[in-house]
């Protein structure tokens, strides 16, 4: 649910707050067909592409999974 995906903000804000630091959080949710509604974690808003490609890449390379998506 949202607010489950929602509840997992502090605990990624405090293990990396050097790259979410100043960003907010929010959720996605999608419909994906035969599998139910699934919520994404967000975090935003980013000045550019550019931003948003450099945090996920030091995320991932903490082992936290990443994907940058256009809003």
């Amino acid at each position: 649910e949202r607010a489950a995906a929602l509840k997992a903000w502090p605990g990624l804000a405090k293990r990396h707050g050097a790259v979410l630091s100043g960003l907010n959080p929010f959720v996605e949710s999608a419909e994906v067909a035969g599998k139910g509604t699934f919520h994404r974690l967000q975090a935003g808003p980013f000045a550019d592409l550019a931003g948003a490609k450099a945090a996920c890449q030091k995320l991932k390379a903490t082992g936290q999974g990443c994907l940058v998506v256009k809003n």
